[in-house]
């Protein structure tokens, strides 16, 4: 995952069961709190970059799946990704945890 002082790359793994998924919806919240913003509805790939992010801070990702049945429930990572202090930080551990089911 890159990880720089305003932007988090993400990623997370296409649902292997279910109708095929024609989209999915990234939100971001402070690491802790339930203020979830979305970062992304209605993409179609599973790599997002999410920019506009406060420095230094610590956030929780979430990311469901949509497809004709439906909306799966978030697949959240809660392990928090803390974004740079100042330049690029260069490349860190990928979260666990994140992937999306369809319903």
């Amino acid at each position: 995952m890159l990880i720089t002082p305003d932007l988090v790359a993400m990623q997370w793994t296409a649902p292997i069961t279910g109708s095929p998924v024609n989209s999915y919806a990234l939100q971001s919240a402070p690491h802790g709190t339930t203020s979830w913003t979305t970062a992304a509805a209605g993409t179609t790939g599973t790599l997002f970059i999410v920019s506009g992010l406060a420095l230094a801070t610590d956030y929780d990702f979430q990311v469901d799946a949509s497809n004709l049945a439906g909306t799966s429930a978030w697949a959240i990572n809660t392990a928090g990704v803390t974004t740079a202090a100042g330049f690029l930080d260069g490349y860190s551990g990928r979260p666990s945890g994140v992937t999306a089911a369809a319903p």
